[in-house]
């Protein structure tokens, strides 16, 4: 890490008790290249949930927990279940995708049940999502598949090619939002995974007739 990273770090440390945003820009910060500290990132937010209550913590908290330690119980998932009742449908929805999501990881393609009713409650809640439709889609029938797979490309939003990606301020992808547009809602995505959403979607179509 050059002089430059550690001053910006050592800044947005001395700010992550000032605001739940400003917490959330640390730890998006330490997630970053050359940093990359998943471990690290996924121990703090266990910390400081119990200290702040707040979602968005445990939703960040959930997906690297299950992206990184796949093989551990998700000790996130617990925290995530005392807000189901109180947060509005797009939230629900991401709950009921994290839910899937950590069997996705787990279950080495033998999903159970639960797999594919955590994402049709997902899909019922959610206003802007893509993944959603993709995972619900990989465990459905075709002619489901694609109509999951249509509502899936009609939800992307931005579509980064390379270019875009080296010019972007590294502050933008420092803020709750962008984390879940790109890992979690799968709205904002690199050109690469849109080309193998639609090549996705139109093998599908060749497979159906």
């Amino acid at each position: 890490m050059n002089q430059n990273s550690e001053e910006i770090e050592k800044i947005l440390e001395n700010r992550s008790n000032d605001s739940i945003d400003d917490l959330i820009t640390y730890v998006l910060f330490r997630l970053q290249s050359p940093i990359e500290d998943y471990y690290w990132a996924i121990d703090f937010l266990q910390d400081m949930y119990p200290k702040k209550k707040d979602i968005r913590l445990a939703i960040i908290g959930a997906y690297l927990s299950s992206t990184w330690l796949s093989v551990a119980n998700n000790p996130f998932i617990p925290l995530l279940n005392e807000h189901i009742l109180t947060v509005d449908n797009q939230t629900k929805a991401i709950i009921y995708y994290l839910y899937a999501y950590d069997l996705y990881l787990k279950c080495d393609d033998n999903y159970p049940k639960q797999y594919s009713d955590a994402l049709r409650k997902s899909v019922l809640y959610s206003k802007r999502f893509v993944l959603n439709y993709v995972r619900l889609a990989e465990v459905s029938g075709k002619k489901e598949a694609i109509l999951l797979l249509d509502l899936a490309i009609k939800n992307v939003e931005k579509v980064w090619t390379e270019e875009e990606l080296l010019q972007e301020s590294e502050d933008s992808f420092l803020t709750y939002e962008s984390f879940i547009d790109e890992f979690i809602l799968g709205v904002d995505i690199s050109s690469f995974e849109y080309e193998n959403l639609l090549k996705k979607r139109k093998s599908l179509r060749y497979k159906l007739f």
